[in-house]
């Protein structure tokens, strides 16, 4: 704790490529320079408050902050300076985030990372032994609270080979199986699952693989190895190690273009604005598609320039532009 000016300015360097979301104890007012990702520091990459990337052959999504039920349906307003309830609301996502990732279509050769666990998720794993190891747990299982309803509703749709959590400082397995009718009896009554999607679309019926990890501290379980099979590259982009997923750029594009309506629709969406979504990220999709080759490459690629915007020395909080964002801004948001 506390060493990470070090890595900002250069001083220590990550070893390996490190990607990560936020939770509730970052720095928001760094994190919300990098809304739509970017590096933090060099080597070490923030998925941004949504997210969806390619590294290596691997595809993974994510969602940064924690559920708060109150702040849920908010827009966002919060600028610097925080007070007590801004510095907290900050970190807490909203419909519009999760919407998004709604619009993605199901794929189990997705890794899915959250901070905070799925709602529900306990009852697929030991959860004797969770309650042995968390007791005070049981109260929050019995009121359907230990955890997000919402991303329970997004693990239903998207059924990814894993889903890596953290956030209640306990390590603890689950497997959810799938069956084709897209219903599971054990999942809570209280999940939130926005329906966005085409029921008849399915995935491969193989389960997901959840992991929540402890915090880091001596004698605590906080890492685990996986290996990993890589999977298929999108054919214009094979060669790239590190890319932006093209279907969350299209989705991306097209929530931004909504987001007022998404925002004012409350928790359901009405039918129509469910087929606008659509019919937008299917146009969307196609101005991606009809670019040619190396445009479609140089767009996507992401850049691994790091540069610092504030000093590391400094005790005075101020908002700062990041060059990061701008270019992601100009890339795929000044566009039609």
């Amino acid at each position: 704790m506390g060493d990470f000016q070090d890595y900002y300015t250069g001083r220590r360097h990550a070893p390996v490529m490190t990607i990560f979301v936020g939770g509730n104890h970052e720095a928001s007012n760094y994190l919300s320079e990098l809304r739509y990702g970017g590096f933090v520091a060099p080597n070490i990459y923030y998925l941004g408050r949504y997210g969806v990337i390619w590294y290596k052959g691997l595809r993974i999504a994510g969602i940064s902050g924690i559920y708060n039920e109150t702040n849920f349906l908010k827009p966002r307003k919060e600028t610097l300076p925080y007070d007590r309830s801004t510095i907290r609301s900050v970190y807490h996502y909203r419909k519009t985030e999760v919407t998004a990732l709604q619009l993605l279509r199901p794929s189990n050769e997705t890794i899915m990372v959250s901070h905070d666990w799925p709602e529900g998720i306990y009852e697929y794993g030991r959860k004797d032994q969770l309650l042995r190891c968390k007791p005070f747990f049981k109260s929050d299982m019995e009121k359907h609270q230990l955890g997000s309803p919402p991303l329970m509703g997004l693990l239903r749709h998207l059924r990814p080979s894993h889903w890596f959590s953290a956030h209640l400082h306990v390590k603890f397995e689950a497997t959810v199986p799938w069956k084709s009718s897209r219903e599971n009896e054990k999942i809570n009554k209280e999940e939130i699952e926005l329906e966005l999607n085409d029921a008849s679309e399915e995935t491969d019926d193989l389960p997901t693989r959840f992991l929540a990890l402890d915090k880091c501290l001596p004698r605590r379980k906080f890492m685990e190895v996986f290996r990993l099979a890589q999977q298929d590259v999108p054919p214009k982009l094979a060669g790239l190690d590190f890319f932006y997923d093209p279907e969350y750029i299209s989705i991306l594009r097209t929530v931004e273009l909504h987001r007022k309506d998404i925002e004012s629709a409350g928790l359901d969406l009405p039918e129509d604005l469910i087929f606008t979504l659509h019919r937008e990220c299917d146009r969307q999709r196609k101005l991606l598609e009809d670019l040619e080759s190396d445009k479609y490459r140089e767009l996507l690629q992401i850049n691994s320039q790091f540069s610092e915007t504030a000093d590391a020395s400094t005790k005075e909080v101020q908002e700062y532009t990041n060059p990061q964002t701008v270019q992601f801004i100009e890339k795929f948001l000044a566009q039609p």
